[in-house]
């Protein structure tokens, strides 16, 4: 019977030690700040909302890359870094016809007509990037964020396709001679695709962007102390600082417009474009001329999913009572060797 009271009285005051390091634990990891190295990947979609009415946007893409230092206190953390953004925006329009009046080969007055249909232009930009973050978590997996920022780029690149149509129109005729009826030696072609590509000036301008995430925390190796947020971002890219140059859409500068030289070949080969977002319309362009594309400078707005990895680095004290995956801090006394708790 005494043997019985003992065994239970053991069993019991084991349970009561037990319940107290869970309780030390818990409350010291929740009130301890936790430390991470993030490395975050994300991918979507992005749109310039600068273009004026007659201008067509379509999607683009963008990507982000970010490796950020956070701090989690209880159910609220806080991060900061440097990253880099790719966005790849495209507008452009149904048709246009450019015209000018000029003579033929024999000296006969017409007007010559380059007619552009299913214009598309696209730009490529690389961005650094200065994100900060504060959030918190909805429960134990669900997390919301608010952040922002700061965006410089530093490469930039565009490529133009358009098909191109070019007709002549006589005074003296009712109807103007088209790609129906080529006549070359008139400089009247069959429709002919053309394609252009060149480096876009991006340097000294900085965008600002207000970001914001929601999704879940998923871990994925708790031994090693890392898990992983996937959430559903949003960003909006404003201009804070812009350095503008607008020039005309298309330059003929390098093409041969001679009436007795001109020919397809050379059209092709040394057509040249401007991006849609730094020009306006020639002064020469039926009912567009002179008209810019942007309505100001470009807002961007980028919508995606990302997914950030983040590397617990806490440093844990240098006595504990449990030393796996989770501790309750201890110190020692130099007089009484046992373990005291804090």
């Amino acid at each position: 019977m005494i043997l019985t009271v003992k065994r239970t009285f053991a069993v019991l005051s084991l349970l009561v030690v037990t319940f107290a390091a869970q309780a030390q634990y818990y409350n010291t990891v929740n009130s301890r700040c936790r430390h991470f190295l993030n490395l975050s990947v994300g991918a979507g979609v992005a749109e310039n909302l600068s273009i004026n009415d007659f201008v067509s946007n379509k999607i683009g893409a963008d990507g982000t890359f970010a490796f950020t230092y956070e701090i989690q206190k209880k159910f609220f953390f806080f991060n900061f870094g440097v990253g880099l953004d790719y966005m790849y925006t495209r507008q452009g329009f149904e048709s246009f016809t450019d015209a000018y009046e000029r003579q033929d080969l024999n000296g006969e007055d017409i007007e010559y007509r380059y007619k552009y249909f299913d214009y598309v232009d696209g730009q490529h930009t690389l961005f650094a990037t200065a994100p900060i973050q504060f959030g918190f978590y909805l429960g134990t997996y669900c997390y919301l964020a608010l952040g922002a920022k700061v965006g410089v780029p530093f490469y930039g690149s565009y490529n133009t396709r358009t098909n191109l149509q070019t007709e002549i129109e006589y005074i003296r005729f009712i109807e103007p001679i088209t790609k129906d009826q080529p006549v070359p030696e008139y400089g009247v072609y069959p429709e002919m695709e053309l394609k252009y590509k060149a480096p876009r000036e991006v340097l000294g301008n900085v965008n600002v962007a207000p970001t914001f995430e929601i999704g879940a925390r998923l871990p994925i190796s708790l031994k090693k102390k890392i898990d992983c947020r996937v959430g559903l971002y949003a960003e909006y890219h404003i201009p804070v600082v812009t350095k503008t140059n607008t020039y005309d859409l298309l330059d003929y500068s390098s093409v041969d417009i001679d009436p007795a030289t001109q020919n397809q070949e050379n059209l092709e080969n040394y057509m040249m474009f401007k991006s849609i977002v730094d020009a306006r319309f020639n002064e020469t362009v039926k009912d567009l001329g002179g008209k810019v594309m942007m309505s100001q400078a470009s807002q961007y707005l980028t919508v995606g999913i990302r997914a950030t990895f983040r590397f617990d680095v806490t440093i844990p004290p240098k006595y504990c009572l449990i030393c796996n995956d989770h501790y309750v801090p201890y110190r020692t006394n130099k007089k009484n060797p046992k373990p005291v708790k804090n």
